[in-house]
């Protein structure tokens, strides 16, 4: 009988995990595998697909300044959203531009809020300020605050 040969590196692997030889339950672990690899492929690709585009929208309201940005934004809030315009929809469009808007209750002013880091550093910080009745706009203001870096 010929003397057995060193076992190489996976097939070491494979003697300490323990993994079964070629055959069925080898075909069904490497499936295993290979499901789980596409799986996380198709993950991170969604996750990357999904990541919002519309934060980007606000890059050039924050390049106008503190003064032109918020006087813009607002304008453009006003045509769109002007009342007596559905609050829903003016809170739906400030969320995909990247706004945190939390809930409050009718007759109470939301104040929406963006952050953004200019490119001198500093923080910029857009305020968008909802006055509603629970369901429509009444009026939008909007201003921009820039803070240390």
């Amino acid at each position: 009988m010929p003397e057995a040969l060193p076992l190489g590196g996976f097939a070491r692997l494979r003697a300490r995990l323990r993994l079964p030889e070629d055959g069925p339950q080898r075909t069904a672990l490497r499936a295993i595998v290979a499901g789980g690899l596409l799986v996380l492929l198709l993950a991170v690709v969604a996750q990357s697909c999904a990541t919002p585009i519309a934060p980007f929208q606000m890059e050039r309201y924050v390049k106008l300044g503190p003064r032109q940005g918020p006087i813009t934004l607002q304008r453009e809030l006003l045509a769109v959203h002007g009342a007596p315009a559905p609050l829903g929809g003016l809170v739906s469009q400030l969320g995909r531009m990247g706004f945190n808007c939390p809930g409050t209750l009718p007759e109470e002013t939301m104040l929406c809020r963006f952050r953004a880091r200019r490119q001198d550093g500093q923080v910029a910080t857009f305020l968008v300020e909802i006055r509603h009745d629970g369901a429509v706009v009444q009026d939008i203001a909007a201003r921009m605050e820039l803070g240390a870096r």
